[in-house]
């Protein structure tokens, strides 16, 4: 088997779920891992007994990365599925923010680490 088990990671941040013309629209949801199932759950909250969202297989995301356009912004954090179109875009990028650059660190760091957790435990 591969290296240790990532730490359970497990709380709210919001999504980008739109935009209107005041701005963009960004939803409070609910992330948990799905360790049986390697998936990331998006829940509308902390309730286990609801459907989720979205399901997000985490061996098959591109990239989990920081939000970057015109330097690095650490509460801002994107989940990129799909191969790049010919602009070097993502054919599909869930949009993340959180409160803090603390916050955003302990997704990003988390996410992947779940994400090659699963790679090499396959």
């Amino acid at each position: 088997m591969g290296e240790e088990k990532p730490k359970s990671i497990a709380g709210y941040v919001e999504m980008k779920s739109g935009h209107n013309f005041i701005g963009d629209v960004w939803t409070k949801v609910y992330f948990t891992i799905d360790e049986k199932n390697k998936n990331l759950l998006i829940l509308k909250s902390a309730d286990p007994s609801q459907a989720p969202q979205e399901i997000i297989s985490l061996p098959s995301v591109k990239s989990i990365q920081y939000y970057n356009n015109k330097g690095t912004d650490h509460k801002r954090f994107n989940i990129l599925l799909g191969d790049e179109d010919k602009d070097g875009k993502s054919e599909k990028a869930h949009k993340f923010r959180v409160n803090s650059e603390m916050d955003g660190k302990k997704w990003v760091e988390g996410l992947n680490d779940w994400k090659d957790w699963f790679l090499l435990n396959w």
